[in-house]
């Protein structure tokens, strides 16, 4: 009797201790954390824009964003669809970074740069492109100035040859005593004076000297806005970019943005380069942003005036 019961009590133990296992497992699930990896990876180019005519005297610079919410690590830069490097992030914890980089590109042509950005979790953009064009060695260069090589003069010298003519005089004979004095005929030779030629005078050659006009050329600018679109959700980070050309060289771009209601303020101001960047984000409401661009003789241009709407995002 005393056996059955000591049996019975053993069996409720196991039962209980089972439930109690089973208890514990189900509170260690719900410890257990979910993957806080959320949203996309995304890169674009700010510069070089889609076929932009590359300064054979100046470097090659790319200029691109990458964003993502756990960071980005690292980008892989490809040119004409071949692998060229791997570069780390200049900032893994930054939600959005700004890579600079150069590119050594100098065979002449059109060359398709690629850039995929990977994050801390090791996921991988699309991949973004963009083009170049590397202007050809052959035919002349713009601005280069005709030298003009100086032609000598030809001067011709004519010698005037003068015969000489030798006269004999003879005089007729003289009768005279024996002892007269009268002395012997003398036979004379003429002077002629030697013949005079004249001695040319040859001016020096002119040779003419270039001139440098002066540059009254303006520079042309554009600039843009990544993401794109005219409508953009309020506090989006957007970068915008100009671009310049001049025929003698950039010395200053101006990037100025206007938010309403408040007054146009410049931005950011990039010296002797032709691309310029600035990045930042802005409440609901209307932005207007252009660019002026300098060279060294004080032409200048303004761009057209681009407006964004940024809008209220409903959460």
């Amino acid at each position: 009797m005393n056996s059955r019961v000591r049996s019975r009590r053993s069996g409720r133990a196991v039962v209980a201790c089972a439930l109690l296992l089973v208890a514990s497992a189900c509170q260690g699930t719900d410890d257990v954390a979910e993957p806080t990896s959320v949203g996309l990876v995304n890169v674009w180019f700010d510069a070089p824009l889609p076929d932009t005519l590359l300064d054979p005297s100046a470097p090659c610079r790319l200029i691109a964003h990458a964003s993502s919410a756990v960071g980005i690590a690292s980008f892989e830069l490809t040119i004409d669809d071949k692998p060229v490097s791997s570069i780390d992030s200049p900032d893994t914890e930054a939600s959005i970074v700004t890579l600079t980089e150069e590119c050594a590109i100098a065979e002449p042509g059109r060359h398709v740069i690629g850039l995929r950005a990977v994050d801390n979790d090791a996921r991988s953009s699309a991949l973004a492109t963009t083009s170049v064009v590397v202007p050809g060695l052959d035919g002349p260069v713009e601005g280069a100035l005709e030298v003009v090589e100086p032609v000598a003069s030809t001067t011709t010298t004519t010698l005037v040859e003068t015969t000489t003519t030798l006269v004999e005089t003879t005089l007729p004979p003289t009768t005279t005593a024996p002892d007269s004095t009268t002395p012997p005929p003398v036979r004379t030779t003429p002077t002629v004076p030697p013949p005079t030629v004249p001695t040319p005078t040859v001016p020096p050659p002119t040779v003419p000297t270039p001139t440098v006009p002066g540059d009254t050329t303006a520079p042309t600018v554009t600039v843009t806005h990544q993401p794109s679109g005219d409508s953009i959700p309020e506090f989006t980070f957007t970068t915008f970019t100009a671009v310049a050309r001049d025929d003698v060289g950039v010395v200053r771009i101006d990037i100025v943005v206007r938010a309403d209601p408040a007054p146009a303020e410049v931005v950011a101001t990039c010296a002797n380069v032709q691309v310029c960047s600035f990045v930042e984000g802005y409440p609901p409401g209307d932005v207007h942003y252009s660019a002026h661009a300098y060279d060294a003789a004080g032409n200048q241009v303004i761009s057209a005036e681009t407006t964004i709407n940024y809008f209220v995002v409903v959460r």
